[in-house]
């Protein structure tokens, strides 16, 4: 019962920093390049969103099932996260167009903050 409820929390904090991150986004992107994001934005907000909740999901499962090895757990998720989204951003990184440094520092960012939230919450469920 605890589990889902964490999870709740986790899903609201989620929720909550990703209203905020997609509305940053669309300010930043009006206010310095006057245009709302591309399609490509919203690929990859999603694709992080859901790698978080997904990993944070997956943290919580496995960590019920294998309490003593809980840092290994969180290790194992950061490291296959990091090779999920470095293998997602090949394809926007070969690709020739205009804003695609602008796609992967934005990405970068994003990803870190998300990285952040889904750490420090982490940090809480492994101290209980």
């Amino acid at each position: 019962m605890k589990s889902k409820i964490e999870l709740s929390d986790f899903l609201k904090r989620l929720l909550i920093c990703a209203v905020i991150v997609v509305g940053g986004q669309f300010l930043s992107a009006y206010l310095m390049y006057n245009r709302i994001p591309f399609d490509r934005d919203f690929i990859g907000h999603t694709f992080i969103f859901a790698l978080t909740f997904l990993g944070y999901l997956g943290f919580v499962k496995l960590r019920t099932k294998f309490p003593e090895y809980t840092a290994y757990i969180f290790g194992g998720i950061s490291v296959a996260k990091m090779l999920i989204t470095a293998i997602f951003l090949l394809p926007f990184i070969l690709k020739k167009f205009d804003t695609r440094v602008y796609f992967v520092m934005q990405f970068m960012i994003i990803y870190m903050i998300y990285l952040i939230l889904e750490v420090v919450t982490l940090l809480k469920v492994m101290k209980e």
